[in-house]
């Protein structure tokens, strides 16, 4: 366990929720993020997808779950092997891939995997991949990690389909920053090392999305993002504050960016 972490704390694998041990809630930390994104209607653009490919909306709805479910299994399996160094019969094909990732963090001191850090006074929880203790003293610099499994890639800036950058921020107090994948991870890191941080005292170090192609494993590779403390505050502050709603705009996508919106689904 990291200095100044406990169990108070856990997540319900059933219902991805998070409860104290004194049965009281906390909201997660993708549900945190969600009012800051505009909304993303599933049966509408599933609908139009189907439309456009001459197909019907279920085969659409049962790719996008295929490809979550592989990126499950990778993220399974990394994390199976980091606890256990096992790796499943099923999960042969990702043995190279797995043990290729694996070998990137062998520097550090101790590495954790799947650590529930939360805020009592905000009532927010959320799980980390894998924080990371970098030298052996008690009050070693924390690196964490958060592994994504995304088709496209991450982009710091989004295109459309004509190859030009979106026109697409993102809502209320991070209204300036683009609406990518890039900055909502980078977003989601940020919260982690502010709870972490308030936590322990401990100081955070490097923040990273650790992005896999699920297509191909063995392409995989890390992409630093900034700690984005000041956002997470305002965010907290906002949410303190009890503002009016943030309004939600329906989003109308094409195929790729789709593919983009729906491939995460372990960010809690």
């Amino acid at each position: 366990m990291i200095q100044g972490l406990d169990n108070y704390v856990k997540l319900e694998p059933v219902s991805h929720t998070y409860k104290d041990t004194d049965g009281n809630d906390y909201e997660s930390v993708s549900k945190f993020r969600s009012p800051f994104k505009k909304a993303f209607n599933k049966e509408m653009i599933s609908s139009q997808v189907a439309k456009s490919e001459g197909r019907t909306k279920q085969s659409v709805l049962d790719e996008w779950e295929s490809r979550t479910d592989e990126g499950t299994r990778i993220h399974n399996a990394i994390e199976r092997f980091n606890k256990t160094t096992e790796v499943l019969p099923e999960d042969e094909d990702l043995r190279e891939a797995i043990l290729d990732i694996v070998s990137q963090y062998t520097g550090y001191y101790r590495v954790y995997n799947e650590v529930v850090v939360y805020d009592e006074e905000n009532r927010l929880a959320g799980t980390m991949d894998q924080p990371m203790q970098v030298t052996s003293s008690k009050k070693s610099v924390i690196d964490i990690v958060d592994f994504k499994t995304n088709y496209q890639g991450i982009k710091q800036k989004e295109i459309d389909k004509h190859g030009k950058l979106r026109n697409d921020y993102m809502l209320g107090c991070l209204s300036h920053l683009q609406n990518s994948k890039y900055n909502d991870y980078a977003i989601q890191l940020s919260i982690y090392a502010y709870m972490m941080e308030k936590k322990t005292g401990l100081k955070i170090g490097q923040l990273s999305i650790h992005w896999i192609n699920p297509a191909n494993p063995m392409q995989n590779f890390q992409i630093p993002v900034p700690y984005m403390k000041h956002e997470v505050l305002a965010m907290i502050q906002w949410k303190k504050d009890n503002a009016t709603p943030i309004v939600h705009h329906e989003v109308v996508a094409t195929k790729k960016q789709v593919i983009i919106t729906q491939e995460e689904n372990w960010d809690l």
